[in-house]
């Protein structure tokens, strides 16, 4: 025993070590803390692919204020990659509701004092909590009791605590367990478990082990804070290893005076909670990854572990279409509808025949026509692209045939007998009739082709899935797609073989010829379009053409304004030999090459080289009437109608190109 003295001396110490104790603990540093920050992951929720959501306790032991963080003061890796954080915000300010467990230890032990003092400092950190705050009270001793479950009601949760008496054995391993068990069942990813008790297991026959209880902890995904109430508890390191797995805090109260000031170190940190929602797309598919989250802030860092194991449904979208299959032949017309997995809507989709964007929509349902008639017989590959989350996805290309409408047989299918005299006159009259009429008609669309409405290059896009160019996102905001750009520069456009040509009828470059084939190449500003205009006014890209069966397809790329406005844009225009078109204050005509002819060097401008035969141009006949003006800018009102042999089939023995004297004039 020892003597007056002896106890003196060892009370002054032990005072000496309360009162540090509770100086640590008074601020929540978790028990052997070095000074400086702390950070610790709480909890990863999973959200709509491909965030996830990390609730990350932060703490500075200097007292220097941790709020007004921002993204930029987080950085995140998910399995050893960088993700981007898209939003870090106080839990407290983002009324995110705190779930927290009170487990509390009423064995005989904390009768008196330890008891007293143990419900008066939760029943302050429950006062202090906020309003959309819920809490859950357990006690154990023999057994395992909840007093009240989880509940907004703080008078109810205090009233709980007030109620608790002291009696029977310890059951530790058993009630960490169930009150575990009970902390997971909230579904706020804010939620914390408190467990305090005075002592370790008891001797008692118990059917739950010590690692049961621990593999509990590191399997939940709930934070638990260990205190250990008093000066000599036994074997501390289970509620070490508890806190320690769980992510939570271990800390020590050696005084019942103590508990007050724990209380409200943790009441603190779980109200200092950032919430910080990144991208973890590196995790999906796979059972397990690991998340570091580095927190900067007043110059100094703190690094947070944990792991990311997300559910199969944490997937990216997949695309595809309904009404078509693949392998199948199309003989008429047939409506496409995209569709998409996932719980994100799709925003905007493109279309795609043969790699060139004929389709695009930003409103549902998102239906393309395909017209067998437009695309010409033979197999053909269709594939959409969609934005769906500001995230650009492909889907997978379908290949199918296409069978146009039949023509019609315009020779006899009987024997050899002669027509009719007077079947033969009224042909002859209806021909002449549809040949007035067709003249006129000609007329008409030669004078009014189509205009492609000019804006400012920044209002404009290149289709997104054009010839599917890999796309790469700016550092400054990688989830939007206008922020797009292209990693692998497409070099010139080549056009094939050279079927036709377009002669510039206004603009800067009146009278130069561009010779066009069955590829499609682009119509702007950039130098690798086939057909160039030097002319800063025009986007790099303002339209496609192509040359199918021999009329020119001309698609117009779409600005984003428009769709916005319009809802739907996009889309054809079949243009004849003759017709013309208009890109700003640009026009050009098209003609087809007759068979073996040379072509014209791209860019040059008529009778420029007199080394190559001026096959293009009218002859001049004696009888011609005078050469029409040049076409004014920047409509096509002024265009001189061709002759009704220009626009007659070749068949029917007619020259191939008898042109008109506009040629002459351009020339």
């Amino acid at each position: 025993m020892l003597d007056a003295t002896a106890r003196t001396a060892l009370r002054t110490a032990l005072s000496l070590v309360a009162v540090t104790a509770l100086a640590i603990v008074a601020i929540g540093v978790a028990h052997g803390q070095d000074a400086g920050q702390r950070a610790t992951i709480a909890s990863i929720t999973e959200l709509e692919y491909p965030n996830a959501q990390a609730v990350v306790n932060f703490e500075d032991t200097t007292g220097a204020s941790l709020q007004g963080l921002d993204p930029s003061n987080f950085a995140v890796t998910v399995g050893g990659k960088p993700a981007p954080v898209s939003k870090a915000e106080l839990a407290s300010s983002n009324a995110i509701p705190l779930d927290v467990l009170l487990l509390m230890d009423t064995s005989g032990s904390t009768l008196g004092d330890p008891l007293a003092q143990a419900k008066s400092a939760a029943v302050a950190f429950i006062g202090a909590l906020a309003p959309e705050d819920r809490v859950a009270v357990m006690r154990f001793a023999n057994s395992v009791t909840l007093q009240q479950d989880f509940t907004s009601d703080k008078d109810a949760a205090i009233a709980a605590v007030n109620a608790l008496e002291s009696k029977g054995q310890t059951e530790l391993y058993k009630a960490t367990a169930a009150a575990i068990a009970q902390a997971a069942t909230s579904t706020s990813p804010r939620r914390a478990m408190i467990l305090l008790t005075d002592g370790a297991q008891d001797a008692i026959v118990t059917d739950v082990t010590e690692n049961d209880a621990i593999s509990a902890a590191a399997t939940s995904g709930v934070p638990v804070f260990t205190i250990a109430q008093g000066a000599a508890v036994n074997d501390p390191s289970y509620l070490q290893e508890i806190a320690r797995i769980s992510n939570g805090r271990y800390l020590e109260a050696p005084t019942p005076g103590d508990l007050s000031g724990v209380y409200q170190g943790i009441g603190r940190l779980l109200q200092n909670q950032y919430v910080v929602t990144f991208d973890a797309s590196e995790a999906a598919g796979k059972a397990e990854s690991a998340v570091t989250i580095q927190v900067n802030a007043d110059g100094r860092s703190a690094t947070a572990t944990s792991s990311f194991k997300p559910t199969a449904a944490f997937a990216a979208p997949t695309v595809g279409i309904s009404g078509i299959a693949a392998g199948e032949a199309l003989k008429s017309k047939r409506d496409i509808v995209v569709t998409a997995t996932g719980a994100q809507p799709i925003t905007k989709a493109a279309y795609n025949v043969d790699g060139v964007n004929v389709f695009e929509a930003a409103a549902a349902p998102f239906t393309f026509t395909y017209d067998p008639d437009k695309f010409g017989e033979g197999e053909h590959s269709l594939r959409v692209s969609v934005t769906i989350g500001g995230r650009l996805i492909d889907g997978d290309a379908v290949t199918f045939t296409s069978i146009p409408a039949a023509p019609v047989n315009a020779e006899p299918s009987g024997g050899g007998g002669s027509l009719p005299v007077l079947p033969i006159a009224v042909i002859v009259g209806a021909l002449a009739v549809i040949g007035g009429g067709f003249l006129v008609v000609q007329r008409i669309r030669t004078t009014s082709g189509p205009t492609l409405t000019m804006v400012s290059p920044d209002q404009r896009v290149t289709p997104w899935a054009s010839k599917h160019r890999t796309i790469t996102r700016l550092a400054g905001d990688p989830a939007d797609p206008a922020q797009a750009v292209d990693a692998d520069p497409v070099p010139a456009e080549e056009i094939g073989e050279a079927l036709g040509i377009l002669i510039s009828r206004a603009g800067s470059d009146l009278g130069h010829e561009y010779a066009v084939g069955g590829k499609p190449v682009s119509i702007g500003s950039s130098p690798r379009c086939a057909v160039r205009i030097d002319d800063p006014r025009l986007a790099s890209e303002e339209a496609r053409i192509w040359i199918r069966k021999g009329n020119l397809m001309l698609h117009r790329l779409t600005r984003l304004t428009t769709i916005a406005s319009e809802g739907v844009s996009g889309g054809w225009t079949m243009m004849d030999p003759g017709e013309t078109f208009q890109v700003g204050t640009h026009a050009y005509e098209f003609r087809l090459l007759p068979e073996g002819a040379p072509v014209p060097g791209a860019g040059s401008a008529p009778g420029a080289s007199p080394d190559v035969p001026d096959i293009l141009r009218d002859k001049p006949r004696e009888d011609a009437p005078p050469a029409a003006p040049p076409l004014t800018q920047p409509g096509m009102a002024d265009a001189s109608p061709r002759r009704f042999t220009d626009m007659m089939p070749r068949e029917m023995g007619f020259p191939a190109h008898d042109m008109d004297q506009t040629d002459q004039q351009a020339s």
